[in-house]
This record gives structure tokens, C-alpha cells and sequence, in this order.
């Protein structure tokens, strides 16, 4: 799989942000799905999809990736990483696409993460209940890619995930290798 790396200046004078958007598998190569409540530029209500954060100016990916966690869901960083890994070699891939439902649309650099969770009735169960998204559960990514009312940046990154791949629409998304707790990923692995 090929790593795109844009450094951090670069990245601020062509995208408009940046972004995470996390793909975690179960061990049945299914991903944990979302449904949005609210209608914003980048989705509408009811939209689904998967777990995706802004970064913020000057913030490092693993402090985006642990708000995701634990302002998102609730959970712990100590209980995300005791049941969610990845594979450093085979995780992340940096992809620019439009991040937008609207008419203004603008560039985001998105970099999609593949998460492996070994206790997906877990994370279903601390995932707490808030104003922003709801759990639909654990689906195959056919689920998503055939769904009408999926996130339009969603899907495009998607695709292009596929077709770069980092994601397998046959479902066979994760082998789980040489697994390693969250607390190791760090901006380096980006590069």
C-alpha cells in the first residue's frame, strides 16, 4: 500500500483542513457503522458512515485520534487501547478529496485509518449516546458502499481507499499481522 505524506506546510496552503477517517474492523472483516442527527456542510442527518474528525491547527493525528475516542464516544484512551490495534505498516494512507454536501465545497486531506477492535460488543457498549452520532453497529463495507444515504466525503474516500488498496471491497479489510496497541501511533508513522 502506498503512503502519501504531505507535510504539514504543504497541507496548509493547498487543503482547507485536515481530517482522520477511521475504518475499524471486528474479526468478521466488518466495520463499525454511524448514523449522523444533524445536518451539517459535510453530511446530512441520518447520513451514515464512519468515525471522522477535523484536526485541529498544530494538533499531532494521535491527539485527533483520541479526541475521536474520547470526546466522540466517551471512552477512555485507556479502554480504546486495550481492544482497538492497527498494523503500522498497513494502516494509513493520506488522500486529498471534498469534504462538502454544499455548493462550496473545499479540499480536505483525509487519511484514512484501518483499526482492527478485538472487543467489538465492547465498543458498541462504551460508545456513549450523544447529539452528534448514533452506532448502528458493525456491518460489512458492502453495507456502505451500497447505502443510499451514506456521507458523500464518506464515499469518496472510500472509493479511493479501495482503489489505492487500502480497503478491500471483497471484505477481506484486515489481516491483523503484527498488531500494536494505539499508544504507538504516533505522527511518524504518517511519514
Amino acid at each position: 500500500m502506498e503512503k502519501r505524506y504531505v507535510s504539514p506546510e504543504i497541507a496548509e496552503r493547498k487543503y482547507a483542513a485536515a481530517g482522520l477517517m477511521i475504518f475499524i474492523f471486528n474479526d468478521k472483516n466488518e466495520v463499525f457503522v454511524l448514523k449522523e442527527k444533524q445536518t451539517t456542510k459535510t453530511h446530512n442527518e441520518g447520513d451514515k458512515g464512519v468515525p471522522c474528525e477535523t484536526k485541529e491547527k498544530g494538533e499531532k493525528w494521535q491527539d485527533c485520534l483520541r479526541r475521536v475516542f474520547e470526546e466522540e464516544f466517551g471512552i477512555s484512551w485507556k479502554d480504546v487501547c486495550g481492544m482497538v490495534y492497527f498494523n503500522p505498516e498497513s494502516v494509513c494512507v493520506r488522500q486529498g478529496g471534498s469534504m462538502s454536501i454544499g455548493e462550496d465545497e473545499s479540499t480536505v486531506l483525509a487519511t484514512t485509518l484501518k483499526l482492527y477492535c478485538s472487543q467489538p460488543d465492547r465498543l458498541i457498549e462504551l460508545a456513549k449516546k450523544n447529539d452528534e452520532v448514533e452506532t448502528v453497529g458493525w456491518k460489512p463495507l458492502s453495507y456502505l458502499r451500497g447505502s443510499q444515504d451514506l456521507r458523500q466525503d464518506v464515499w469518496r474516500v472510500m472509493e479511493e481507499s479501495i482503489l489505492s488498496g487500502t480497503l478491500s471491497k471483497d471484505g477481506s479489510n484486515f489481516d491483523v499481522g503484527e498488531m500494536v496497541s494505539l499508544n504507538e501511533f504516533s505522527d511518524e508513522i504518517l511519514v
